[in-house]
């Protein structure tokens, strides 16, 4: 009888822990420093996932204007795409940039093919490409100095995905 006199406190206060910890957790997410500096800069974030690394293929989403920091798989060329809802010319007006971590500037490269991928009903296709070693992480980044993607874009980030190269 004791124990059941401990457990109910127990899972009351589980419970409350885990709600408590929840709403902070949302908190947390919604007021993190990518967030804050895309609400900062008046980039509007309307995809709630535009700053989840959790991309598939190992992948990273940067929000325009902001930089993040990208692992380098063996093996892969690794591509920044963008909607292929984009107005070319939008895309075109981003400029771009990856620098190893010794600060080198990498270049940047057109593909040399079309290389599309459907993520959540989106079309992306790749915009730039450029290589590192395995093993090295490369800062990425894009800045919109024209405002060529329209302020109420329901997508205001590109992707860097890792593309496998044929041995």
């Amino acid at each position: 009888m004791k124990l059941v006199w401990t457990a109910v406190p127990l899972l009351i206060a589980t419970a409350a822990a885990a709600g408590c910890s929840s709403s902070d957790s949302g908190k947390t997410e919604a007021s993190g420093s990518t967030t804050t500096t895309a609400a900062a800069t008046g980039t509007p974030t309307a995809d709630p996932l535009a700053d989840d690394d959790a991309e598939r293929g190992g992948g990273v989403r940067v929000l325009i204007g902001q930089t993040k920091t990208v692992p380098i798989p063996a093996d892969a060329v690794m591509d920044i795409k963008v909607p292929e809802s984009w107005n070319p010319a939008t895309a075109t007006a981003l400029r771009c940039t990856a620098t190893d971590r010794n600060g080198t500037v990498l270049e940047l490269r057109r593909p040399d093919g079309v290389y599309r991928e459907q993520v959540r009903e989106t079309s992306w296709v790749t915009q730039q490409t450029f290589s590192a070693p395995a093993g090295d992480e490369v800062t990425v980044g894009c800045q919109d100095p024209e405002s060529a993607v329209a302020p109420d874009s329901s997508i205001t980030f590109i992707r860097v995905v890792p593309r496998g190269v044929m041995p």
